[in-house]
């Protein structure tokens, strides 16, 4: 099946749900390692069935994710590169400017150290979202 004309998203609402769609799977797969826990632990047979509804439930929320990523046309994965040479120091201090708030709530100081006409050969958004993390 594929996307409905209807609900196709454009670029900024795709990236957007492209992330959303990563956290909850990250979020789902906390719940499912708490499930998986508990059903090693788990020795009442009431317990075990439970158990399972949540491992059921948990697996269709997945697939309903998906099946929205479908329907509103979001292209999963990388994509299409764009390399550019780049500065990675003003990359770097761009970055760290996103980041700023959480050192300033501490009292801490981050000093980059290294050359300024470092260049690389990279995708600006790709790259920036690897030094974000």
């Amino acid at each position: 099946m594929g996307a409905s004309k209807d609900l196709l998203s454009n670029t900024a609402q795709a990236e957007r749900l492209h992330t959303f769609a990563h956290d909850l799977r990250n979020r789902l797969a906390g719940i499912q390692q708490v499930l998986g826990h508990l059903a090693s632990r788990c020795a009442i047979e009431e317990d075990r069935e439970l158990l399972t509804f949540g491992e059921q439930q948990h697996f269709k929320a997945l697939r309903e994710v998906e099946q929205l990523l479908d329907d509103m046309g979001v292209v999963r994965g990388v994509g299409h590169l764009e390399l550019t040479s780049m500065g990675l120091r003003e990359l770097l201090e761009k970055v760290i400017g996103q980041l700023d708030h959480r050192y300033q709530r501490k009292h801490q100081v981050l000093e980059l150290e290294m050359p300024n006409d470092l260049r690389v050969l990279a995708d600006a958004h790709y790259l920036g979202e690897v030094l974000h993390a």
